[in-house]
């Protein structure tokens, strides 16, 4: 009787281990489905939409499988081809380590017979990350700008757009953005200053109580793009505004009190460079290093101009050189050295000024009236 007993106990324990060692898969019944083991993959953080992830496994000897996702945690996160059972990135704005270091899902393939539900773990990785809140964000009032900083970024992926008389202390954190658009801010507050790094565009507009930009502290050694100085009506210097490169274009246009450019400091600009429609411009100090622009350089409407002689650095304009319609200017003296030496590569346009010397004029000495 003991020796059965034995028996009986060494089968039990037999049939136990057969069952937790079948296959890897681990599989039982729970109602009228199979769960299997559990799919577990690893994905960098902030892939892009679309990326495939990984695949469902089929049914074994099943010839029409079809593939679902049910449980998605994040909701949205992923999407699934029905077909084939390819997992996919479909919103990347939920890969975020810091956000959610996992993405759980239930993967499930069905025959209409069968049905395997499959646990699915996304363990995310950390990398580092140029910008901490992707996409472009509009702060309006005080309470969006502390909301907003009370996250603790360091810089913002698009625009940064800031709009009204705020606070702007709060955004000291921000070390880099896309862009930049200052428009309509009555006030001027420290709190920009340690973004130095702009990957696209600065946009200063309709800032019309603004004397210069010293109050902002901005403090930028890259601005990949264009810069945009419009429409401030009150605006009478650029100090506090110190850039010695531009990637592209500059506009500075329309600022009714504007008489210098004083506080930029340009060396270089890789695009256009075009002043126009500032009516109290009387000259173009703060260009004295400029040396070098890629596209056009156009001075326009600007009807107190009477003296460009900062431009003397200049020695190459690969564009086309457009100095129109600016009605006290009688001398280009300071562009001899750039003509005489072949710098202009484009197109020579001088015209409605109170002088206006040919290119050849100019190539012979008669730069000034």
């Amino acid at each position: 009787m003991k020796g059965l007993k034995a028996i009986l106990a060494w089968l039990l324990l037999c049939i136990i281990w057969a069952c937790n060692t079948e296959d890897e898969q681990q599989q039982f019944i729970e109602d009228d489905f199979i769960v299997a083991s559990a799919l577990n993959f690893v994905l960098e953080e902030n892939p892009p939409n679309g990326r495939m992830i990984g695949t469902i496994p089929s049914i074994e000897d099943a010839s029409d499988v079809t593939y679902s996702l049910l449980n998605i945690d994040p909701f949205g996160a992923l999407e699934l081809d029905s077909e084939s059972g390819e997992i996919r990135v479909k919103d990347s704005t939920f890969f975020n380590f810091e956000l959610y270091p996992t993405i759980k899902a239930t993967g499930i393939a069905s025959t209409g017979s069968t049905t395997i539900h499959r646990p699915i773990n996304i363990d995310l990785t950390d990398v580092f990350e140029e910008y901490s809140y992707i996409g472009t964000i509009t702060l309006r009032s005080n309470l969006q700008i502390e909301q907003f900083a009370s996250q603790n970024h360091w810089g913002v992926s698009g625009a940064l757009i800031i709009e009204g008389a705020l606070n702007l202390e709060p955004l000291a954190t921000l070390e880099r953005v896309g862009s930049l658009y200052l428009w309509n801010i009555n006030t001027q507050s420290p709190g920009l200053h340690n973004i130095r790094h702009i990957r696209y565009d600065l946009r200063i507009e309709d800032n019309n109580t603004w004397e210069d930009l010293s109050g902002l502290g901005l403090n930028i050694d890259y601005l990949g793009r264009d810069l945009l100085i419009s429409d401030n009506q009150n605006l009478t210097s650029l100090e506090g505004l110190s850039l010695q490169e531009v990637g592209r274009d500059i506009t500075i246009r329309r600022n009714n009190q504007l008489p210098h450019l004083t506080g930029i400091n340009l060396q270089s600009v890789g695009g256009d460079l075009d002043i126009n429609h500032n009516p109290s411009m009387i000259g173009l100090s703060g260009l004295e290093s400029l040396t070098q622009v890629s596209g056009d350089l156009t001075l326009s409407t600007l009807s107190s101009l009477s003296n460009i002689a900062s431009l003397s650095s200049l020695n190459n304009i690969n564009g086309s050189l457009n100095i129109i319609n600016n009605g006290l200017l009688s001398d280009f003296c300071s562009l001899t050295d750039l003509l005489t030496t072949g710098g202009l590569q484009g197109d020579y346009l001088i015209e409605a000024n109170a002088y206006n010397p040919t290119l050849q004029q100019m190539l012979d000495g008669q730069c000034s009236n």
